[in-house]
């Protein structure tokens, strides 16, 4: 990647070189040099590399003004991590207009929170009738 299209990717995000290198983890200097290399090339870290990948796949899938205002937004309420978070639900998202809510499932087998335990298998984990004996009895 280019500087120039870091830069580009900046503007097109409307972000303040400190709002876009908090973004990417880096401190503001290091995207000023970033910048500063013009057409040559530059190596962000692995990171920030892929933060950048991110950012250009998201801007093609749902446009520039959706992913700014996203972005502006995250980056007031919650910081870059927070930022990071809406980049990734917009990237991953099926619809884009719509957010996304994670949907977290039980393991198999597992009674739901509304759903009371049917026998002591469910309970205790093991096989009905069983259970420790000790010695003499």
């Amino acid at each position: 990647m280019t500087g120039n299209a870091i830069k580009e990717l900046r503007g097109t995000l409307a972000m303040s070189p400190g709002d876009f290198a908090q973004l990417l983890g880096v401190n503001p200097s290091t995207l000023y040099r970033w910048e500063a290399e013009g057409e040559g090339e530059v190596k962000p870290d692995p990171n920030a590399t892929r933060i950048l990948a991110a950012l250009n796949q998201a801007r093609a899938k749902s446009g520039g003004e959706n992913l700014k205002a996203s972005l502006g937004t995250a980056l007031l309420l919650g910081g870059g991590l927070f930022a990071l978070f809406k980049l990734l639900e917009q990237l991953f998202s099926s619809d884009t207009s719509a957010p996304t809510t994670p949907v977290v499932s039980a393991p198999p087998g597992t009674p739901s929170p509304t759903q009371a335990p049917s026998s002591a298998t469910d309970v205790a984990g093991g096989q009905k009738g069983e259970g420790k004996t000790t010695k003499g009895r």
